[in-house]
């Protein structure tokens, strides 16, 4: 059933915002090129903390690997389709004069015997070098750019990318990281699957296996087989004959505690068909959950439509519907073997793991989240500074307790800053889609969710959308809302200045809010103020006062 649309959805204009608000220095940018067996995909970006805003992006379709399967070889037609391709690919980097870049070929070019001379072909005609990588990197490249959708509740995770010649599994065990580092610890596997012995909890990567069989390669072994549905169900049980040699096969899995991420244009379509969309969204699809049920009742209803009713549905792009049949018998077989209530959509794949891979270490070192929101909140007037001495002020009167902690409270107050910088009539529709639909990195769907309900209060909406109330429970909800109404407070007292902190203390003392306020700021206290006070106090179910004491008296508190 598809989602229903939030209450008041439409209400307000929806404000467009740039990916980048100025114009990127070239220096700073970076290209990642994954040239696959059936598409060629481009992404031109720019780091911002441990996060990436795209400039410019890159799609085609080219069926480099059409009739590998038969010959051998890359047939001269694909060739030349796929240099058409790149000849875009270069223009686009010239055109930006990206200087960094990675340039990687997959299964196609690993599998044909006249690999090397298109690659000198490409160089020859576009001025491009393309690197041939091997599956063990695509797989790692693959996970770390999954490590946002990694839930702090996943105890083992499958990470599957069905690419169009070659399809990689790697199976994690997160039981022995601390739940909140889990994504991070997914983001580590960067430096490879067995790495060096680290203070750091560590993601242990328990079996990988590159599949030689994607969505093209598939089709095109059983492409004689007349029979839509046995077609289909001879390529499902042939692929999980292929991973009789992957260790997790052999073992019975739990749903509790288990997640599976799938990446590719397969996971992404079924994703869309059961959202039913008829133009694909990806803030939509990415980050959404599915059931193995879910899943299950999207491929009946492709073997129902058939052939043609498949190349008549809206939902299955053009490039994508003599491929989706065989991307669905390769699901089927992976849920077949390893049911879930948890599969997380991933849009997103090699290229942005190719832009994270380029990262410097220190950055990578950084916690992402904080990392990524606080260059995001200080293009947009919220220095980290200012945001850090508000999340001290409120600390005491609203903490992150049971439900979130302090980095997501500190991530919110600077989103919620960043908000106020926006023109009031779109400010809060705007800040909420920040929350919920950025490529932050190191949170998950509760996280998000109080970010959100912070935002929304201190801008004084307490009426939550449904899509918000959906990701967190309500007493999860209600902690960030005081997170929110507190920084709303703290902004009512002129907390922008270093000096309205200085003069100023909120605390909670014996089930009573106290705002304390030096004499010199007494002024600082008005009707708006014991309005924010009477609503903080209301929400935590507490008392209130305001007292007014001497400078002097206020400073030896310190």
């Amino acid at each position: 059933m598809a989602p229903r649309r939030p209450k008041g959805a439409g209400a307000f204009p929806k404000p467009v915002e740039s990916p980048v608000p100025s114009t990127p220095d070239p220096a700073e940018l970076y290209a990642a090129l994954d040239l696959g067996t059936n598409s060629c995909r481009m992404l031109i970006a720019q780091p911002k903390g441990s996060q990436f805003h795209v400039v410019d992006s890159f799609s085609k379709s080219v069926q480099l690997g059409a009739g590998l399967e038969r010959s051998g070889q890359l047939s001269r037609s694909s060739m030349g389709r796929t240099i058409q391709a790149l000849r875009v690919c270069q223009q686009k980097l010239k055109r930006h004069q990206v200087r960094h870049m990675r340039l990687v070929a997959t299964e196609a070019c690993r599998r044909a015997r006249n690999a090397k001379s298109f690659i000198t072909q490409v160089e020859r005609e576009t001025g491009l070098t393309l690197e041939i990588i091997q599956p063990e990197e695509e797989a790692r490249l693959a996970v770390i750019s999954c490590a946002p959708l990694v839930s702090t509740k996943t105890d083992q995770l499958l990470v599957v990318d069905i690419g169009g010649g070659s399809t990689e599994l790697v199976w994690i065990d997160l039981t022995a990281v601390p739940r909140r580092e889990r994504p991070r610890a997914i983001m580590r596997l960067h430096s490879g699957f067995h790495p060096a012995e680290s203070p750091f909890p560590a993601a242990k990567v328990v079996d990988w296996i590159s599949v030689p069989l994607g969505v093209a390669t598939l089709r095109d072994q059983f492409r004689d087989v007349r029979d839509d549905t046995a077609r289909f169900a001879l390529m499902s049980w042939f692929f999980e004959e292929n991973l009789a040699e992957f260790a997790p096969y052999r073992d019975e899995q739990a749903r509790e505690g288990f997640q599976i991420i799938g990446t590719s244009g397969t996971v992404t379509t079924v994703a869309a068909s059961h959202l039913g969309l008829k133009r694909y969204d990806r803030t939509k699809v990415d980050g959404l959950r599915m059931t193995s049920d879910q899943i299950d009742r999207v491929i009946r209803d492709y073997l129902a439509l058939g052939p043609e009713g498949r190349r008549r549905d809206p939902r299955i792009g053009q490039d994508r519907q003599t491929l989706i049949m065989s991307g669905s018998a390769i699901l089927q077989a992976l849920l077949r073997c390893w049911p879930t209530d948890r599969l997380s959509v991933a849009d997103r794949g090699l290229r942005e793991g190719l832009l994270y891979d380029r990262l410097p270490p220190h950055t990578r070192a950084q916690d992402p989240l904080l990392a990524g929101v606080s260059a995001f909140a200080s293009q947009r007037g919220a220095p980290p500074t200012l945001a850090t001495r508000m999340a001290a002020w409120t600390l005491d009167a609203a903490p992150a307790r049971t439900h979130g902690d302090e980095r997501l409270r500190l991530a919110a107050t600077m989103l919620a800053l960043a908000s106020m910088q926006i023109e009031p009539n779109v400010r809060l529709p705007q800040a909420i889609e920040w929350a919920l639909q950025k490529r932050w990195i190191g949170i998950d769907g509760k996280g998000r969710a109080m970010v959100a309900a912070a935002i929304a209060a201190n801008g004084n909406s307490l009426d939550l959308p449904d899509r918000v109330r959906a990701l967190a429970s309500a007493e999860a909800l209600e902690e960030a809302i005081c997170w929110g109404l507190a920084l709303r407070l703290a902004r009512r007292l002129g907390a922008r200045s270093r000096r309205s902190l200085q003069v100023s203390r909120l605390a909670v003392r014996e089930g009573v809010l106290v705002l304390r306020l030096a004499d010199s700021h007494a002024a600082l206290f008005g009707q708006s103020t014991e309005k924010d006070m009477k609503l903080l106090s209301g929400r935590l179910g507490l008392g209130w006062r305001c007292e007014i004491v001497s400078d002097e008296a206020l400073s030896q508190e310190d």
